[in-house]
């Protein structure tokens, strides 16, 4: 199944033109578990996740308030922040999704990406780009486009990392991005998948090594064709599982996978940061359950948690 691409997308650009000394692309360090700028020079990714609904970034959609999300995100640049991690579609509201019905890929989200890049190449942050947001999708899937009930392929996502015709949505939309944004150095890496999880494959992680393969190749490869070098990749995780599912091979794919460049790991404690009572209490409760996960990282890829 090909994207269903609209003749005007072809007219959509940026907000203003990409600056004439564009951002380098950031790789592995070579032998050590570290990034690097093309020059050698180290960079570390500080920063948040962030989403194109919330509110510093919500007057993207549809050019509503351009000049405001710059000035956050030159604010956030003057205070340390070098990386921002966020979803191609994000689905906690009905206007967002990146194709709409399945296949169709959605001009004004086009627009959004096309304008964040352009703000990051000029503010001088990068993007960890997740193509699918998996927390919102999984609650609100009766209105998702990828739902079989709206001429999507699937019944249900606990199928998401089994069902092929997905896996072909998927790629394809990996494919659109790497086309129109991968050649930018505001672009980090790509978080291949969210929090991959066992829900996601009929509570299973056998699968999890192939999936990975499979979307860390088609990327790979796309990318050497038309830019002759890669970005970085990863695949996150839903930390607690590790603890909450100890029988099933999580860390494997996560943390050896031959096909991705460092390691992701999202670790909450479980519940309870889910109703903090203030910002404090949720730092504290993030940091206390990390203890509760066993990491091991010598002579491995780079950590991200």
């Amino acid at each position: 199944m090909l994207f269903d691409v609209p003749a005007e997308i072809d007219e959509i650009g940026g907000a203003q033109a990409i600056p004439d000394r564009p951002l380098q692309w950031i790789s592995v360090a070579p032998g050590a578990p570290y990034f690097v700028e093309e020059d050698g020079a180290p960079w570390t990714p500080v920063g948040q996740d962030d989403a194109i609904t919330w509110p510093e970034l919500a007057g993207v959609f549809r050019r509503r308030d351009l000049p405001g999300v710059e000035r956050h995100l030159r604010w956030l640049k003057a205070h340390g922040v070098t990386c921002l991690r966020l979803m191609m579609e994000y689905a906690q509201v009905r206007h967002r999704y990146f194709e709409r019905p399945a296949g169709h890929v959605v001009p004004d989200m086009v627009r959004v990406w096309d304008d964040l890049f352009a703000m990051c190449e000029r503010v001088g942050l990068r993007i960890l780009l997740t193509p699918v947001d998996t927390f919102w999708t999984w609650l609100h899937w009766r209105w998702h486009p990828w739902n079989e009930a709206n001429g999507g392929p699937l019944d249900h996502p606990s199928r998401l990392l089994l069902c092929g015709q997905t896996r072909g949505l998927i790629k394809k939309r990996l494919s659109f991005a790497v086309q129109r944004w991968g050649g930018s150095g505001a672009l980090f890496a790509w978080d291949l998948w969210n929090e991959i999880h066992p829900a996601q494959a009929q509570d299973s992680a056998d699968c999890f090594g192939e999936f990975i393969h499979d979307l860390s190749c088609h990327v790979r490869t796309l990318e050497l064709t038309l830019y002759g070098r890669t970005h970085p990749q990863t695949v996150s995780l839903f930390g607690p599982e590790l603890v909450l599912q100890p029988h099933l091979d999580m860390r494997s794919p996560i943390f050896r996978h031959p096909d991705l460049d460092f390691c992701s790991l999202h670790i909450y404690g479980k519940g309870a940061i889910d109703n903090p009572k203030g910002h404090r209490d949720a730092g504290r409760i993030d940091g206390s359950g990390s203890a509760d996960v066993p990491i091991r990282n010598h002579g491995q890829p780079p950590l991200l948690r």
